[in-house]
């Protein structure tokens, strides 16, 4: 192998690295963008999707990126919080008196 190939791979290494670098900081570090709101049928909560931008993304992806699903009272108080791999695994939760539920995702209780 010759002296030039070995310098254009590892800078190929290095330029792949700084690029993923730089779009993991930007996917934690950048504002999340609310995409769904759900409000019970009372109208005393709120459940929030949020989702993460996405550095690298093909045109349509942008259901599977990250995000964090927010359990919020009408008056804008924060009951729960969670992580999810991809926001689009976020279908309409059920609401009952007492509890809110997203099927195999979350259940939570509506204490305000």
């Amino acid at each position: 192998t010759s002296p030039l190939r070995t310098r254009f791979r590892v800078a190929a290494i290095l330029l792949i690295g700084v690029a993923t670098a730089l779009g993991v900081f930007v996917e934690r570090h950048f504002d999340l963008r609310e995409i769904r709101r759900f409000v019970s049928p009372d109208g005393r909560h709120a459940l929030i999707v949020y989702r993460r931008p996405l550095v690298f993304a093909a045109p349509g992806q942008t259901g599977d990126a990250p995000g964090i699903v927010v359990l919020e009272t009408a008056k804008g108080t924060e009951l729960q919080r969670r992580s999810v791999d991809m926001v689009q695994l976020v279908e309409e939760p059920q609401w009952t008196s007492d509890r809110v539920v997203v099927k195999l995702l979350l259940d939570w209780p509506l204490d305000d």
